[in-house]
């Protein structure tokens, strides 16, 4: 699939926040009133200073998330830590597969971060120690033992913000309301074409950022609703409220967050009430940068919508209620974010390893051979024994997978098929025997297709029959460790097997990987190309190894592969 991308690119500037600590007025509406009528321009008392290296340009990219090829190195060590197979544009694992456990390259973190299997590890403590110090590694400036690691890896892997330079996470760097906004959007929202919002252009100034921010301009606190988001503040630091706000606001809804006790007390902060709905103050222009502004003076008190959110993040264990008048950092936003996206109910929980393969092979990295070893299976069930002079062989994967879904069609189109809520059967002894797999076939928790698939089986694959099943839609073999396979696809001998040859001159390099696996399921390694094909050799050590592979034209990115529906 051709990569979706809109280059952007812009000036990098740095945002700093000047706290104000000796304030003494009150936050009350006369204090805000007196603000707006002294002024025709809000600054929340922000600065933007430009970063030392003047003229430095950063790019800003919409790209789907399997198409990503940005910090290399970290990519990799992510997908080392989070088992993520398959090379660009074609890859798998707990990122790439959404709710339906479909894989797909234009997933959110907010679908990944609704897989058990990814949250499981973050909510882990010992599995996510080693993770962020393997992580930390990888930055420069942060300390192998700070938590935070996978939260700056998180945001270099799904493109939230930029990456730095020479090794940096910017953990520390304070965002732009720009920043966060886009931010925030980018974590929710699969890369599509977006439109311009020209209104929305006119109010914050010409910004590339603006494409996504402006997405998000009804979550804000700061908005162009009242001119409070305009050239100036956009470009200022975003409060930790303002942020928390926006966050609880595009992950649960503004009603969910608003419905929480204003009541509710938090050390150090009350609520002014609603500022925005008082008589002297409702309608003004800059209202809500004169809340923020009056509110980063004087810090215990604040406006009761900004109030709610944060009680509302608190109470979900999304984030304390200290510094809220402070400017908000990378690493606390993509902790926040994540935090909330963990909860996020709008999208149903879901516990897949791997998505169902509809874009690409499922790749691992292979040892390298000297040109002297030779590729050999072991056992009974390998088909393909690869020499120096015949290191290309048939396409057996993508055959492999299309067999597999062939038969699992062919008995669900036949008639009278058990359904799932019919769960008793008779398993019916007989005497053990060993057959072979006449094609590949999925193996079943249950005699049926409409049970989870457990495995496969090769061609010429043998098992062991313990007994079987009759269903309304034919008979099905239980093997030895339980699993079920239908019987159309098994008989008591081999079936004749063919390999193909290029006529090209053999590789002096031949790749391979030779891993032992005690189950069912075909490992696959890396797929060497020549002449626009590529070719994987799996072998087990307990004789289910089997050949694998994938065509594709030259020149074209082929999105039809085998191994990653058949585990």
């Amino acid at each position: 699939m051709k990569a979706k991308t809109l280059r952007i690119v812009l000036p990098m500037l740095t945002a700093v926040l000047l706290l104000g600590g000796c304030g003494q007025a009150n936050t009350t509406q006369q204090d805000i009133l007196d603000m707006l009528n002294a002024s025709d321009t809000i600054t929340i008392e922000l600065t933007v200073e430009k970063d030392e290296n003047e003229g430095y340009k950063y790019s800003v990219n919409w790209i789907q998330l399997g198409d990503m090829t940005s910090s290399k190195e970290l990519r990799a060590v992510m997908d080392e830590q989070f088992k993520i197979t398959g090379n660009t544009g074609n890859k798998n694992g707990m990122f790439y597969v959404n709710e339906k456990g479909e894989n797909t390259q234009n997933n959110t973190l907010s679908v990944a971060l609704r897989n058990r299997v990814f949250t499981t590890i973050l909510n882990n403590a010992d599995d996510l120690e080693s993770i962020n110090y393997t992580l930390a590694g990888n930055y420069s400036d942060i300390d192998i033992e700070d938590e935070r690691a996978i939260y700056a890896a998180i945001s270099d892997y799904f493109e939230l913000l930029n990456a730095g330079e020479n090794g940096e996470s910017n953990i520390e760097d304070s965002l732009s309301r720009a920043e966060a906004m886009s931010l925030v959007f980018r974590a929710v929202t699969p890369v599509s074409e977006i439109e311009e919002n020209s209104a929305f252009d006119s109010a914050v100034g010409q910004s590339d950022y603006n494409a996504f921010a402006n997405k998000e301009n009804t979550n804000v606190f700061v908005s162009t609703a009242d001119g409070s988001l305009n050239e100036t503040t956009y470009t200022q630091n975003m409060t930790k409220a303002e942020y928390i706000y926006l966050v609880m606001n595009e992950v649960f809804g503004n009603q969910a967050v608003q419905s929480v006790d204003a009541n509710t007390k938090i050390d150090g902060l009350t609520s002014a009430g609603d500022l925005r709905a008082d008589k002297q103050l409702s309608g003004k222009q800059q209202l809500s940068s004169a809340i923020i502004k009056e509110f980063v003076s004087n810090p215990s008190k604040i406006d009761e919508s900004l109030y709610k959110a944060i009680v509302f993040a608190n109470e979900k264990g999304i984030s304390n209620t200290e510094n809220m008048d402070s400017a908000i950092t990378k690493g606390d936003a993509v902790e926040i974010l994540c935090k909330a996206l963990m909860q996020n109910t709008s999208i149903e929980e879901f516990n897949y390893n791997m998505g169902s393969v509809d874009t690409g092979y499922e790749y691992i990295e292979p040892t390298e051979t000297t040109e002297t070893e030779e590729i050999s299976g072991n056992g009974t069930g390998d088909i393909y024994e690869p020499t120096e002079e015949d290191t290309q062989v048939e396409d057996e994967a993508a055959q492999a997978i299309e067999e597999a879904q062939q038969a699992d069609e062919q008995l669900q189109s036949e008639p009278e098929q058990t359904t799932s809520e019919e769960s008793n059967y008779t398993i019916t002894p007989m005497t053990t025997q060993t057959m072979y797999a006449q094609q590949a076939v999925n193996l079943r928790q249950g005699p049926g297709t409409e049970y989870d698939k457990v495995g496969s089986l090769s061609t010429n694959q043998s098992v062991e029959i313990t007994g079987y099943v009759e269903t309304s839609n034919g008979q099905w073999y239980q093997l030895s460790d339980g699993d079920f396979v239908s019987s159309k696809y098994l008989k008591d001998t081999k079936v004749s097997t063919t390999t193909t040859t290029n006529n090209t001159k053999p590789s002096t390099n031949t790749n391979s990987n030779s891993n032992s696996t005690g189950g069912t399921n075909n490992n696959t390694s890396q797929p060497t190309q020549s002449s626009g094909e590529q070719t994987v050799t799996g072998v087990t050590g307990d004789g289910s190894g089997s050949s694998r592979g994938n065509r594709g034209n030259s020149g074209a990115n082929s999105g039809t592969v085998g191994g990653g529906n058949l585990q």
